[in-house]
């Protein structure tokens, strides 16, 4: 059976233990054949432990060879289980600390995730607000909750088809074409930041979750795509347009509207 490494230390330290009290048995069994009789269980056990652990302090010593043997097996099976333990304790220290800068990379990430919605809902209802036209304007004002949009399934129904914010998401969608409009540049500029958060993580974890990383690899990669690759060159509007929609209201191309952020869980399930 294969023994997990939090066990590993545990039971090195047991056998490390159970040497030095069944050595501490045999030194007592065979006490005449020391410098200094040993009449005592107390007197055996010390012998093995400064023994065990290389110390030597030399008021107590084998004559006979069977127990110099003895001792002298001791001592090295001492050197070698120690180093043993702090191997296995330095692996564990290791694997703690690296577990607790995945957590915070993960946090890190899940809060500049937020900010990321929160920004591109800003930018969405700044459109709307600059807008002369009555529809949007209209629609802005039916929105008068709008910190709540902030939850996906709300954005969902507030912008999808049939939607009173769909007027808002056609006009942001207007803005994102209009090659004279900075719209597209700052939602770029929010796209990059979540970008290099994403990246960031990514590299941090090393993980068998194809599906979560895959999800995450995607979204990264989606701003310098639509920037530098020719397929998008003169559509790069209607793509960032849906890409905002698919990130905002959790949708999938193919399986439609998720139960869950599929960004806050992908990270979560890395």
């Amino acid at each position: 059976m294969k023994v997990r490494k939090i066990d590993r230390l545990f039971l090195i330290f047991i056998v490390y233990v159970a040497v030095i009290v069944f050595a501490a048995m045999f030194y007592h069994s065979h006490g005449t054949q020391f410098s200094k009789p040993i009449t005592k269980f107390s007197d055996a056990l010390y012998f093995s432990v400064v023994t065990i652990t290389t110390l030597g302090y030399g008021d107590i010593s084998p004559t006979s060879n069977f127990t110099k043997l003895m001792v002298s097996v001791q001592t090295i099976y001492g050197i070698f289980t120690f180093g043993l333990l702090m191997n296995s304790a330095a692996s564990k220290a290791a694997q703690f600390q690296m577990k607790r800068q995945i957590e915070a990379a993960k946090n890190h990430a899940q809060l500049e995730y937020e900010h990321f919605r929160s920004q591109l809902l800003n930018i969405i209802l700044g459109v709307a607000d600059r807008s002369s036209d009555p529809v949007v304007v209209e629609a802005l004002f039916s929105l008068r909750d709008n910190s709540s949009l902030i939850d996906f399934k709300k954005f969902r129904s507030a912008f999808s088809s049939g939607g009173i914010g769909k007027p808002i998401f056609y006009e942001l969608q207007n803005r994102l074409d209009d090659k004279g409009s900075d719209v597209l540049a700052e939602v770029y500029l929010e796209l990059d930041i979540l970008s290099e958060t994403i990246n960031y993580l990514l590299n941090k974890v090393e993980t068998e979750n194809r599906v979560a990383h895959d999800a995450l690899v995607r979204v990264s990669q989606a701003s310098k795509r639509y920037k530098h690759s020719y397929m998008y060159s003169g559509e790069q509007g209607k793509y960032v347009g849906r890409l905002i929609f698919e990130i905002m209201a959790s949708c999938s191309v193919i399986e439609g509207g998720l139960e869950k952020d599929f960004i806050k869980e992908s990270i979560d399930e890395l």
